[in-house]
Parts: C-alpha cells; structure tokens; sequence
C-alpha cells in the first residue's frame, strides 16, 4: 500500500538513466546515494541543503497511482511540520491536468504540492554548486569533532556585523584550518551563520554573517 508519509527513493531503470540527465550525489538531507533526473534536480537538492528550515528530502518518492503506469514526482520535502512534493520543469512544461490531480490526491495526506521551473534554479547555480562543495566537505569530515572550533567562530563573528572569509579563517592547509572551515560550515549548514554564496564561488572575500535568533 502506498504510504505517502514514509516516502522511499524509487529504483531508476538503466534505460531511464541513458535517457535523462542522469546524476546522483551523497547528501546530507537524504540518507543514501539521491538520484536526479536532471542537472536541474540536483540544483534544487543543493538549495534544500542550504535551507535550515528544511530537514529531511526524498528524490523520486514514490510512484503515485496516476493513469495506467503511475508517476513518480521529483522530490518530497520536509520543512518542520509542513509536507511537500515538488515537480521540476522548464516554464510552461507542466502538465495542467496531472497537477491538479496530484494537488488533490494529496491534500488528504496533509501534503502540498508546489512547481518549480528550470530557469529559477538555474538562477541560483552559482549558490547551489557552493553548498555541492559545502556538502562534500562536510560529509568527508563528518567523523570529526569541531565543538571547540564552533565556540571559537562564533566569539570572532559576533564582535563583527560581517567579517569575510579569509580574515576569518586563514587560508592555509593544515588540520586547525580544516577543522576551522569544518566548523564554519555546519553553522552554516544549522543556520547559525550566513554565508553569501550567490554572486561567486567561495573565497577569501566571502562575506560571513551571524544569524540572530528572533
């Protein structure tokens, strides 16, 4: 039976993945390798990483029981109690009637459904392909403690409205500035500081901000 809230990644068949803009990536928010469909799905993965609000996503959840064949949606979304499936499409690609009929079968569920063209992800590259590397750095040191770190970053940060990167954290290569770059980046992964990302790629020049609770 079909369990719209025990959403679980569905197998993507070889020929499917010769077919599309086939990726997949080890994440953070998702427990196991996410397939995406499109470079484009990926993007927005990224996004969702980004966001503090949003913990837990799903890439092609589950196959809903629409016509003969069924459909898979792009990816469930969880964002504190709120419950969504997103769809990914080039502007004015998406199927009207599907759309409304995935809207209305799940409603019951408590789950909206929301759309979300190509062309505004792809608006956003220069940020997503940032948290790529964050996540990927992140996941390879995911072993190691940096609560002392932490502490330290955030003492810096708050004698300063905004500090950049570099001042910050100095840029040479050993395991106190791996640690340091380890901690900066799960406070920003938590939401506890701001990192702008949207312009240009991360570099010493990046501007780092602390996030007040309100």
């Amino acid at each position: 039976m079909l369990d719209l809230r025990n959403p679980q990644q569905q197998i993507t068949k070889i020929g499917f993945k010769k077919k599309c803009d086939f990726y997949q990536c080890l994440m953070l928010k998702y427990n196991g390798v996410a397939d995406f469909h499109s470079y484009h799905e990926l993007l927005h993965a990224l996004l969702l990483e980004s966001d503090p609000d949003i913990t837990r996503f799903v890439p092609q959840p589950f196959r809903l029981p629409w016509r003969q064949n069924g459909y898979v949606p792009d990816c469930y979304v969880a964002k504190g109690s709120q419950r969504f499936i997103v769809e990914i499409k080039p502007e004015g690609k998406f199927p009207k009637e599907r759309g409304e009929w995935i809207r209305r079968f799940c409603r019951p569920h408590g789950i909206d459904y929301y759309e979300i063209t190509n062309e505004s992800l792809m608006a956003q590259e220069v940020k997503a392909r940032n948290w790529l590397w964050i996540v990927s750095y992140l996941r390879a040191w995911k072993d190691f403690d940096s609560t002392n770190q932490i502490m330290q970053l955030y003492e810096q940060i708050v004698d300063a409205d905004a500090i950049e990167l570099g001042s910050l954290i100095p840029f040479y290569k050993d395991k106190e500035q791996t640690l340091d770059l380890l901690a900066l980046f799960r406070m920003a992964h938590r939401g506890q500081c701001e990192l702008e990302l949207d312009d240009a790629s991360l570099n010493p020049k990046t501007i780092v901000r602390l996030v007040h609770a309100s």
